[in-house]
């Protein structure tokens, strides 16, 4: 969607499961083209023993930064064993 700050938006639904008998820390970013960021940074997400979390996120660009469809990667990454995980999507701008 484009707002009405000149940018383009596009939302995610992310689904983390920590499997461990421990609580988890993890750190999520995004990599791709020059200019996505997260709207609101989703800071640290703690995940206690055995739970199954959906987080959605908000990127942004500015409108004319980016054209149709373009691969991108969300990276998480747990704290203290710094053990990461790669999801592939796609971040939709207007042609």
């Amino acid at each position: 969607r484009e707002t009405y700050d000149q940018q383009v938006q596009n939302g995610y639904m992310l689904r983390i499961i920590n499997k461990t008998a421990e609580p988890r820390r993890f750190t999520l970013r995004v990599d791709g083209p020059a200019g996505i960021t997260f709207a609101r940074d989703p800071g640290t997400i703690v995940l206690p023993p055995e739970e199954v979390r959906t987080v959605g996120v908000l990127l942004t660009v500015p409108a004319g930064t980016l054209r149709g469809r373009n691969d991108i990667e969300f990276v998480l990454t747990s704290e203290g064993d710094g053990l990461t995980l790669a999801e592939s999507s796609r971040f939709f701008a207007p042609e």
